[in-house]
């Protein structure tokens, strides 16, 4: 799988809108969530079996679906490549 990379500028002006040393900021209890979250969504993702489906190629101005075969929670898909042509659609 090819990955393209971006670099993301930040200015050397730029800051935060405030520093809390409290601890008791309440978007804290919001990213203590967002952990626990992460972390049994990660579980899910890795107890899942992928479904293998062959390369897939959509031509230019088409439209192509993958439809999934398990009925409802995740669905994951293992393909060695996606490429679509300009105007196409996944």
């Amino acid at each position: 799988m090819h990955y393209r990379r971006s670099r993301c500028q930040i200015s050397p002006t730029a800051a935060c809108g405030a520093v809390d040393t409290s601890g008791s900021n309440p978007e804290l209890g919001t990213l203590s969530g967002a952990a626990t979250d992460a972390a049994a969504y990660a579980s899910d993702a890795a107890s899942q079996t992928a479904q293998a489906v062959p390369a897939v190629k959509v031509k230019p101005n088409t439209t192509q679906t993958i439809t999934d075969t398990v009925s409802g929670g995740l669905n994951v898909f293992s393909t060695p490549s996606i490429t679509i042509g300009k105007g196409g659609q996944l």
